[in-house]
This record gives structure tokens, sequence and C-alpha cells, in this order.
């Protein structure tokens, strides 16, 4: 009888103490995942789809096989050396929706995105409170590249949504009170076990709890005793055991051999062989020969304006701290989560990875970087020794920029990922010098004008494409008229 009234108990008191700022993240949310729902039919099948709902097919048959069906293994070398638990996952769904596979992968990728916002509304507010917490999830929902990779993007935003967790989690590592408990931990490494098993490439998520035990033993106030080293030991342990298991859950390759593939198919991330050209500032450019400002000019001219105007705000704030700067527990939590958004670009500036597609493989610094946004913004607004002018016309700014951001990706729906600032001139200043439609999304909307054609036509016609035959194939079977 007890535990019924605690729940009831418990659930009255989370209603009644919410407060209007988290009232309004509740809504968003729930408006999010409806939107998720809804327009998982409107971006078409892209290039990597129809080889990974076929990697998903296999990944099940591995299973259900009872591993004798190795085709997820040894069918294709190069896929097999990426994690498949978003696409066992995907097709597990699929499986109770066997008319809409595409729309269910859509729906998939869509709510993955949702759970970045849900990151990090969770990341701000861990540095700050509610407002800030609301302020940055809306930053990230009006960024059309999340956005937009979000309707479909099968590999880089399910590991940027559990990368941000895994984020999340090693911040609340470095900003507990007390000794961090094992679950915390365990719920870290499970978070970056998830991200793992999509791409084995983010090995580098790993170094993110033992950054925040390192900050809890040094940085903090040298007044508070240190943790001792066999407890750090021995959490870190469960962390890294955790995001093991987790990472080798839904990935056949990995499993034949635990250890060293995983390693192996971390080099080959980095070091990719893929042999196309770019388009990058104007030039056709080899993906191995890309110059260090690749992945920096990506993000000046693709994020919008509201980051530039959280980046003068931080500034300004900055420049007018005067007391003798503390590094507390929230401030190395805040410290993490910068170095979370800062620290892998500046690594892939020096060491240069094979790039392509944009900025699509490092999506996992915009949830911190919103994060950061709205922590810088909400304190600037609420700085009493700024005047009150220039807060309005801050804010008036901030609202303004948002508006034409909103409207830009109505606009550019289901293609906001091809969406440039005003600092470039926006999409007509940018579509000569940098890519754009890379991803194929608008074969199915080709098609579509296709079929208008023909309509009410005796005619027969034969369809060539440079796309997988799958994006055809799949839109035919649904059309066949």
């Amino acid at each position: 009888r007890r535990w019924p009234h605690a729940c009831a108990a418990r659930a009255v008191s989370s209603v009644t103490s919410l407060d209007a700022y988290r009232a309004l993240s509740w809504i968003g949310l729930a408006v999010a995942c409806t939107l998720a729902l809804c327009l998982r039919h409107d971006a078409g099948i892209t290039l990597d789809e129809p080889p990974q709902m076929r990697y998903g097919r296999r990944i099940a048959a591995w299973f259900l096989s009872g591993f004798a069906d190795d085709r997820a293994v040894y069918g294709d070398a190069t896929l097999a050396q990426y994690g498949g638990l978003f696409d066992a996952l995907a097709q597990l769904a699929v499986h109770f929706t066997p008319n809409d596979p595409v729309g269910t992968r859509h729906a998939a990728s869509a709510l993955c995105a949702v759970l970045g916002l849900v990151a990090t509304w969770k990341m701000a507010a861990r540095m700050l409170d509610q407002r800030a917490a609301l302020l940055a999830a809306s930053l990230l929902a009006l960024t059309p590249v999340w956005i937009g990779h979000g309707l479909f993007n099968p590999k880089d935003i399910p590991f940027a949504a559990a990368a941000a967790w895994a984020v999340y989690a090693a911040q609340c590592i470095a900003s507990a009170r007390t000794l961090p408990s094992y679950r915390l931990h365990a719920a870290c490494g499970v978070a970056i076990g998830a991200a793992l098993g999509v791409r084995s490439g983010g090995m580098f998520l790993l170094s993110y709890p033992v950054l925040a035990w390192l900050g809890r033993a040094i940085l903090v106030s040298r007044s508070e005793p240190r943790p001792p080293l066999r407890a750090a030991g021995m959490r870190l342990g469960v962390c890294f055991a955790a995001a093991w298991v987790c990472m080798l859950a839904a990935w056949p390759w990995a499993q034949v051999s635990p250890l060293w593939h995983p390693l192996q198919g971390a080099a080959f991330a980095a070091r990719s062989g893929w042999g196309g050209v770019t388009l990058f500032d104007g030039s056709l450019i080899p993906a191995q020969q890309l110059p260090r400002t690749y992945l920096p000019l990506w993000f000046a001219v693709t994020l919008p304006e509201t980051y530039l105007l959280a980046l003068g705000c931080a500034l300004v704030l900055l420049l007018r701290t005067r007391r003798k700067p503390w590094l507390g527990r929230r401030q190395l939590g805040g410290a993490l989560v910068a170095a979370s958004a800062f620290g892998p670009l500046m690594a892939a500036v020096l060491l240069r990875p094979t790039v392509y597609d944009a900025q699509r493989h490092f999506l996992f610094i915009v949830p911190p970087l919103a994060a950061l946004a709205g922590v810088s913004l909400t304190r600037f607004l609420r700085e009493r020794t700024l005047s009150p002018g220039l807060r309005s016309v801050t804010c008036g700014a901030l609202l303004g920029l948002g508006g034409m951001i909103a409207v830009d990706s109505v606009r550019l729906h289901p293609y906001e990922y091809v969406y440039f600032n005003r600092l470039i001139g926006g999409l007509p200043g940018a579509q000569a010098r940098f890519e754009t439609e890379y991803w194929g999304a608008s074969y199915t909307e080709g098609l579509r004008w296709l079929a208008g054609q023909l309509q009410n036509r005796d005619l027969s016609v034969r369809v060539a494409t440079c796309n997988h035959d799958q994006a055809v194939v799949e839109f035919l079977r649904e059309h066949p008229e």
C-alpha cells in the first residue's frame, strides 16, 4: 500500500512544483514529439538509407539465426565497421510497421533529435537554471542543420543525441556534491556505449568521465577532501564496462572480436579511405586534402546568427567580470560542457581527419554549443550592471533573429540542412561555393514530379538514377501507377 501512495505523492509534488519555464519546456517537448511523427514522410530516401536498411535486416538475421547468418559481418566490409544500434532498433520498429519502413526510420531519427533537445535542456539547467534551459533547447530547435538532419539522418543524429547525454552524465559526475554514485557512472557508460554503437569513431567520449574526475581532483576548492583514487577507478571501470557492453549489443562485426574490432573501426573512421571530392569555398578539393579551415568555416556559415549573438554576450560578460574567478562544482560542469563543444573541433583542426558532406560528422558539438549559448544569453539578459536599454535591444535582436530563422526553416522544409546564415548571403550566396543537397533527399520530390507529368497518360517510361536503386524502387512500390 505504501508504493502507490508514494508514487501519487511524487506525481502531485512534481506537478505543483512546476514553474513557468519548466511547464513551457514540457509543452515544447510534446510539440516536438508530435512533429517528429507527423513529418516522417516529408523527406525522401537519402543516399545512405538503402544500405543502412539492408544492414538493419542483416543484423536482425544475425540474431534470429543464432549467429549463423553472418552477412552482417562479411556482407559489406565498410558498413560492418559501423555500429548497428540505431539500424537494429529501427528494424525492430519496422517489424511492427512493415508497410512504412522509410517513415518509421525517419520518425526514429527525429525522436533521436528530440532526445538531443532534452539533453541540451538538462545541460543548461545544470549550469544555471530553468530559464537558461528553455532558451538553450529553443536555440537548438531553431538550428536548421540539427532539425534538417533530424528528419532522416540514420548515423549522425543518433550519435549526436547519445553523445549529448554522455556529456550531461559527465557534467553530473563533475558537479556532484557528494561522491558520484555507481548508477550515475553506469548511465554515463550506457550513453557512451549507445554513441559508440552507432559510430565507433566516438572513442574520445570515454575521456569525458575521466576529465570529470580529474577536474574534481585538481580544480575544485582545495578545502575539500580529494576523492580516493580507488573509488574513482572502480566507478570509471563500471562506466567503461557499461559502455563496451552497450556498444557490442547490436554490432555483429565487433561481437566477433570484442576488443580488436572496435579499435579497428575507430581507426577506420578517423582515416576513412573515401576518395571523393567536395565543393568547399568555390573549389573542388579531395576529401583527404581539405584545409584546416574546413570545419570552422562550415560552422561559421551554417550556424544561425543567434549563436553569434550569444558569443558577443559571452565576451561582454567575460570582459566585465571583475571578481576573481573561482572554479566550483557547477563551474567545473560548465567547463566540461565547453570542452565537449570546442575540444573535438580543435582536435579536428590539428589532426585533419577525413571529413566530407559539410559538418555532418561533427553535429555532436551542436547541443553543447546550444547549451552554452543559452546560458550566456540568460546571464547577459539578467546582468544588472548592464544598461536596461542594451539588454532590451539584445532581447529584441534575439526574438527577431529567432523569427527569421523559423521563417527560413519553414521555407526550406524538408531541406533545412542546406541552410546558410546571412553572413554569407544565405543559400543563394552559398550555392556555388559549398555543398548543398548532398544527401539526395530530393529524389522523392523529383519522382513525384515525374508521376504528376505522367498522370492520365497512357505511357510507359524507364527511370534511371545515380542514387541507390532502392530509393527509386521504394517509391515505385508505394506508387505502382
